[in-house]
């Protein structure tokens, strides 16, 4: 009688064994065929902006202006590219390879901007208290930005020469834009002539000098 009951248990001890390894495998099963959703890489859309286009305008503008010095002989510092918004309202410095005439200028792209009095005045006012900040720059931050490479030795003379003779430089203020019609009929009034066409507002020129 003892043995019958204890080959019982064994029995029912190995149908429950084989029972939860077949109910384990059906379950493993189930999950290794469940269609797990795969995540799909999506392209990444660069984003192109008006005020990106707009900055790559200027930008160009700014270095077809400095080209254009370079190839007189000027030592150009691209203050805008080097210094970005804290460039005193100075896109370019051009200076004479003696050192002795200096032009801070300012550069707009403007296309459909109609220009306004107070836009000069704004410019106008910013070359006047310029301070001369291009002074402190590195050799090396001004040469990256050359078009026409210059060695060390002659930047380095003429940005001595420039803060040895400072107080005597002369000093003109341009602005240069790349489109007459910006320039209103009512901005007459404030403005003057002077020979090939050039304007003037007050001690600063506004030169018209188009890419195409």
């Amino acid at each position: 009688m003892i043995l019958f009951e204890l080959l019982f248990v064994v029995s029912i001890a190995i149908a429950l064994a084989y029972l939860y390894q077949w109910v384990n495998k059906l379950f493993i099963k189930q999950d290794r065929c469940v269609d797990t959703p795969k995540l799909q890489k999506l392209p990444i859309k660069k984003e192109v902006t008006k005020e990106n286009t707009l900055k790559k305008q200027g930008d160009a503008y700014e270095h077809f202006i400095g080209k254009q010095f370079e190839e007189k002989g000027y030592l150009v510092i691209y203050n805008g590219f080097i210094c970005g918004f804290d460039d005193g309202g100075v896109d370019l410095v051009a200076i004479s390879a003696d050192a002795k005439i200096l032009y801070l200028i300012q550069c707009k792209n403007w296309q459909k901007m109609t220009m306004q009095s107070h836009h000069l005045e704004t410019l106008y006012h910013k070359l006047q208290i310029y301070n001369f900040d291009f002074l402190s720059l590195s050799i090396e931050e001004i040469k990256i930005h050359l078009s026409i490479p210059k060695e060390d030795k002659s930047i380095k003379e003429i940005i001595l020469k420039i803060k040895e003779h400072k107080e005597t430089l002369t000093i003109h203020q341009i602005l240069y834009i790349s489109n007459e019609k910006v320039v209103s009929l009512e901005m007459g009034q404030y403005l003057s002539f002077s020979k090939n066409q050039v304007l003037n507002y007050k001690k600063m020129k506004i030169v018209v000098e188009n890419m195409a």
